[in-house]
């Protein structure tokens, strides 16, 4: 990507993000850090080139209505392995974590609540001074009742941390403040959803 192999299709993307004239969140390769990434990265600058290089094309292009959030899993900012490849904050807007729950499943995983999965990411991410959004997260089953809990708890704990909970209104860059809404709802559907059905928690 750094040597400009893609710079056509990243430019017709970025071309395309700025015509809708509205902000757009582009979360662009995210889990960098994880095991199944690796096959695609060959170093952290590599990233981190890519990353600007890209990021460079879009501005050329006029889209400044890209929002670019750097998402590694939540777990890389405790154990250190997220930082390395941060591309600079003239290149992200806001920093993101995705953690899961995956006991009982996973062999060797301890049961997580929401709190000890983000604990240590909220701690570590906001030194960089940007705003901060919970990506992917989620639970497995294990005893009845747990799921529902967890997802309750997740509800708190967002609530409780400003830096996640207040950023729509009071942490977007400039610009931007006032035209993204604050978080409502969080959408849960299951694994057997299709007998199952939904449920939404208000955020509220």
């Amino acid at each position: 990507i750094a040597r400009g192999d893609w710079d056509g299709l990243i430019a017709a993307r970025a071309q395309a993000v700025a015509m809708m004239n509205t902000p757009v969140f582009i979360r662009w390769f995210w889990e960098m850090d994880g095991n199944k990434k690796q096959g695609y990265i060959s170093s952290p600058p590599s990233y981190q080139k890519a990353w600007r290089h890209i990021h460079d094309i879009f501005a050329q292009a006029g889209a400044t209505n890209a929002i670019w959030v750097w998402c590694p899993n939540a777990s890389a900012f405790e154990d250190g392995k997220a930082l390395p490849y941060y591309p600079g904050p003239a290149y992200v807007d806001w920093v993101c974590g995705d953690g899961y729950n995956f006991a009982p499943n996973r062999p060797g995983d301890e049961w997580e609540s929401f709190a000890q999965v983000y604990n240590s990411f909220y701690s570590h991410a906001t030194r960089l001074g940007k705003p901060l959004m919970v990506g992917e997260f989620g639970v497995l089953e294990r005893k009845p009742g747990e799921k529902e809990q967890w997802f309750r708890q997740a509800h708190d704990w967002i609530q409780a941390h400003p830096a996640i909970a207040d950023n729509a209104s009071t942490r977007c860059p400039a610009g931007l403040a006032g035209r993204i809404p604050p978080p409502k709802a969080v959408l849960c559907v299951s694994a057997h959803w299709m007998t199952e059905g939904t449920w939404v928690t208000g955020m509220e």
